[in-house]
């Protein structure tokens, strides 16, 4: 259970901990790239339809990014939950933790708009694991004990999103930037990133170390 709880707590800290920092990315990269950029030319358009008011250009900026991450996880939610259903729980969870791991260095050296949009989408893909890690607490609670499992589930969500952007919030003045404009770069919002990434091998290791299967070879799905 606190392998589980520790990786569904992480996968939402990593959708949240960047919240916080919505407004000054986009400014941060408005301004490395220009108007005419990808980034320029978003800020521009969501400017048309929020009448210029900078606070909505950011708040739609964060809505836009942020739903990238959440609408990815949703869908490979079912896509993590069938491969473990056939391959088993723990491969599964190793495989998408070694991806979340990934997306947090791309993070780290996002040193331009569309390396951060990757990121996202890479971290939001491998955050469908909270099928598999709700899954693993099927496997291995009794009828009677699964919905105290479950709740444990939806604590560890909870907290996530409670620390998650007070992480981010935090950890915003650690500015690493290394004032270069190629595409792999340190940029100000690394230090949040480096956080989230250790975070991440630590449940990475965690699991490799720990983790045992929990779905026999015996109740698998057949492909």
């Amino acid at each position: 259970m606190g392998i589980v709880f520790l990786t569904v707590f992480l996968d939402i800290v990593g959708f949240a901990v960047i919240f916080p920092l919505f407004p000054s990315m986009l400014e941060h990269y408005v301004e490395l790239e220009g108007a005419d950029s990808a980034i320029g030319q978003l800020a521009t358009w969501l400017g048309t339809i929020a009448s210029a008011d900078s606070n909505a250009v950011q708040t739609l900026f964060g809505g836009l990014l942020g739903s990238v991450y959440g609408l990815l996880q949703f869908v490979f939610a079912t896509i993590w939950g069938g491969l473990s259903d056939r391959t088993g729980r723990r491969p599964t969870l190793l495989l998408t933790l070694t991806g979340t791991v990934c997306a947090c260095v791309l993070w780290v050296f996002a040193g331009s708009f569309m390396i951060l949009v990757a990121a996202r989408i890479l971290g939001g893909i491998m955050a469908g694991n909270i099928s598999t890690a709700s899954a693993a607490v099927a496997d291995t609670t009794s009828s009677k004990d699964r919905a105290k499992g479950m709740g444990m589930v939806g604590m560890a969500i909870g907290l996530g999103f409670i620390l998650g952007p007070a992480l981010g919030g935090f950890l915003a003045g650690w500015r690493l930037d290394s004032g270069s404009t190629a595409t792999f770069a340190l940029n100000p919002f690394s230090g949040p990133a480096i956080a989230s990434a250790l975070l991440a091998i630590i449940n990475l290791v965690w699991v490799w170390k720990r983790f045992p299967e929990t779905l026999p070879q015996d109740r698998r799905a057949k492909p």
